[in-house]
């Protein structure tokens, strides 16, 4: 049986100082490598498992051993996941001696599939309509339930998410890390972007985008992320 891990995370490759090949998976929330193993050349080969519904799937399997290690690829073109197994799959038979120019890097994601986009887009126009003298609760709902660094982390590493959910945050072009994440959190900047969000939850204005952006499209947990904030005050 296969239990899922559900944080998203970031594989990748790199080469140590001795030469050895190293395959990594990165906890994307809190910037912290939990897995790091060693490569030989052609033991490891990350292949696709068609019987996965959701087709990105794919399964690292082991000419050494009977040690199987399961990922599901966030990128939604077959096409270009296709591409990226090939490169990958090629690096483990034939390890370069630099990655400089090879390795996947930790940069922040940004979102492939449009509609989700159109969605974004939306989400900033209600955000940009509202008016925070509107906030009729600003001490009196406990949000830290969902303003947690696992929660948040991914929001602000998805330049498009974050630029709509905490426009008042400079953008990075790097991966932000835990410390970082916690930084920002403290930040004046993020608690005025949060201010906006309670107001659109107070006033009901994040159900309609809740409902048509839907768990299934949403990568980064922005739907859950609204929908929490919204159940809050639902509460009230």
């Amino acid at each position: 049986m296969v239990t899922p891990d559900h944080r998203k995370g970031l594989l990748f490759l790199s080469l140590s100082e001795d030469g050895f090949l190293h395959l990594c998976w990165k906890d994307r929330a809190f910037g912290i490598v939990e897995d790091n193993l060693i490569l030989f050349p052609g033991d490891a080969k990350l292949v696709h498992l068609p019987q996965s519904s959701s087709g990105r799937a794919y399964m690292l399997r082991f000419a050494s051993s009977s040690r199987r290690l399961f990922f599901w690829i966030q990128e939604p073109s077959r096409d270009r996941s296709d591409q990226l197994v090939n490169r990958f799959n090629h690096i483990l038979d034939n390890p370069p001696d630099s990655l400089d120019s090879e390795m996947v890097q930790s940069v922040p994601r940004q979102s492939n599939d449009p509609v989700f986009v159109a969605q974004l887009e939306t989400l900033r126009g209600v955000l940009a309509s509202i008016n925070v003298a509107n906030d009729r609760y600003p001490d009196q709902v406990d949000l830290s339930s969902i303003l947690t660094a696992d929660r948040v982390g991914p929001l602000l590493n998805n330049t498009q998410v974050s630029s709509v959910l905490f426009p008042r945050i400079p953008a990075s072009d790097t991966f932000r890390t835990l410390e970082e994440i916690e930084t920002i959190m403290s930040s004046t900047e993020f608690a005025e972007s949060i201010q906006f969000l309670r107001v659109a939850a107070q006033s009901g204005a994040l159900g309609p985008i809740i409902q048509e952006i839907g768990e299934d499209a949403d990568d980064e947990g922005v739907c859950l992320f609204l929908q929490d904030l919204q159940d809050l005050y639902r509460r009230e």
